[in-house]
């Protein structure tokens, strides 16, 4: 969040408001979200469910060249950038959608039937390894042919709305998603 501090401060000196600008100081520095230290009763991804989805890959910054990347793996980092901002926002839609891809309850519980797990919601959202699987399920289910031959623009349409992938305010969500994904990892990242 960017602010004009001299302009904060000209206002406070004018008006005598320096409960205001110790307010804005302290949401400017206070920390949206920290990641937990895993806990060793923490559930953990099985190894046979990430098989269902393909293997994980894991991101190093040299990797995120796109020749490097398969094509779900760059949407679904565009997703979480976009969504919760890497990690900045756990908590999206008024409370409604939780983790790192911003996804609610009946998302979440479609993803976990398809993989056939349980997992529980929102707990469970804070684990980037179970978003990403139970995106990907999500994606098995809703649009299988998207997902095999990497259609990008379906995924993030059936991401937001899977019923409704083309509704007029999905084509701005989408254009977003692109926008986010160009400034943070480049222009080509999901072309």
């Amino acid at each position: 969040m960017k602010m004009d501090w001299l302009k904060i401060m000209k206002v406070s000196y004018v008006t005598g408001c320096t409960g205001i600008m110790l307010i804005m100081l302290f949401l400017t520095f206070w920390p949206v979200h920290e990641k937990s230290k895993a806990e060793p009763d923490e559930q953990v991804v099985p190894v046979d469910v990430l098989r269902k989805v393909d293997p994980p890959v894991e991101i190093k910054t040299s990797d995120l060249a796109k020749d490097k990347m398969p094509v779900v793996e760059r949407v679904l980092l565009a997703l979480r950038a976009a969504e919760s901002n890497d990690g900045r926002m756990m908590i999206g839609d008024g409370g409604r959608a939780r983790g790192w891809l911003q996804q609610h309850p009946e998302f979440w519980q479609d993803g976990c039937e398809q993989l056939g797990v349980d997992w529980p919601y929102p707990e469970s959202t804070n684990e980037w390894e179970m978003c990403r699987a139970v995106t990907i399920g999500f994606w098995q289910r809703y649009c299988p042919e998207a997902l095999a031959e990497g259609d990008v623009e379906t995924l993030i349409r059936r991401f937001r709305l899977p019923f409704a992938p083309y509704r007029h305010d999905n084509t701005k969500y989408y254009q977003r998603v692109l926008s986010v994904a160009r400034e943070r990892f480049g222009q080509d990242f999901l072309d």
